[in-house]
């Protein structure tokens, strides 16, 4: 998704929910458990720049994910199920993270990990 799409997602989202700029929070796992158990979704906030609370930054990790479902092992972008086990592994040393969907496209989505700033 380029820049401008995401300009117009911010601003279509901040004219439906006045005062939010700066208030969103990435999704913090309470129990981390449901992952290696595969017990459903999850829900990720969209964590551009101008919706993420300052309470939070972005870390270096970042997953490109396939969101249509028909995504296989060998393409570039991650299979639901190879990203929930990347994921396990990540909450493993890092279990306070917090994510949230960094870019949105029509097929595919870019997960980031954010950490609480101190």
């Amino acid at each position: 998704m380029n820049r401008e799409r995401i300009d117009t997602l911010e601003e279509a989202y901040l004219e439906e929910h006045p005062g939010s700029a700066g208030t969103v929070e990435p999704f913090v796992f309470d129990d981390p458990s449901v992952l290696e158990n595969n017990e459903g979704g999850f829900p990720l906030p969209i964590t551009t720049d101008l919706l993420l609370s300052e309470k939070w930054e972005e870390t270096e990790q970042t997953w490109f994910v396939s969101t249509s479902g028909f995504g296989k092992d060998n393409e570039p972008a991650l299979t639901a199920d190879v990203f929930r086990r990347e994921l396990v592994k990540y909450l493993r040393e890092h279990p306070d993270h917090g994510f949230g969907l960094s870019s949105v496209g029509q097929f595919q989505v870019y997960v980031t990990a954010y950490r609480r700033v101190a």
